[in-house]
């Protein structure tokens, strides 16, 4: 029993070690929010997820009419257990928005919040909306 403990506390140091006190135990096929600098663990399958940063935001604000709709690109740090490490870009209205890792899909469904005019967004204020699946075959 206590190795099995050690093994998760190890695994926890490991993948989250620059945030230990801002990370999360979700679940497959629930939708779940992380702030920039956050990260969750995927419960059973040794997988760690964390949101490093939004690396650019063209997307229309609300109040204006755009030709486009623009897209927001957030950067993501993907961790397993036995130690491969992937560093991920998934986009809001571009591809990818869904990328494969260690048998899970990860799904970006929003990014929040989204743009008003004459409004500068922190890096702090990001919320991305994710869900994790099992790899289809």
């Amino acid at each position: 029993m206590n190795s099995i403990f050690l093994f998760f506390l190890s695994f926890i140091f490991f993948c989250c070690s620059d945030s230990l006190t801002n990370y999360y135990e979700i679940e497959l096929d629930k939708e779940f929010n992380l702030r920039v600098g956050e990260s969750a663990v995927i419960s059973g399958y040794g997988v760690c997820i964390k949101f490093d940063s939004v690396a650019e935001d063209s997307r229309c604000p609300s109040e204006l009419v755009c030709i486009w709709a623009g897209n927001a690109k957030s950067v993501f740090e993907l961790k397993n257990s036995s130690g491969k490490h992937q560093t991920i870009y998934l986009n809001t209205h571009l591809e990818p928005k869904q990328i494969e890792f260690s048998k899970l899909t990860f799904y970006l469904k929003e990014l929040n919040p989204y743009p008003q005019k004459l409004e500068f967004i922190e890096q702090s204020d990001y919320v991305a909306k994710l869900v994790v699946k099992k790899k289809e075959n």
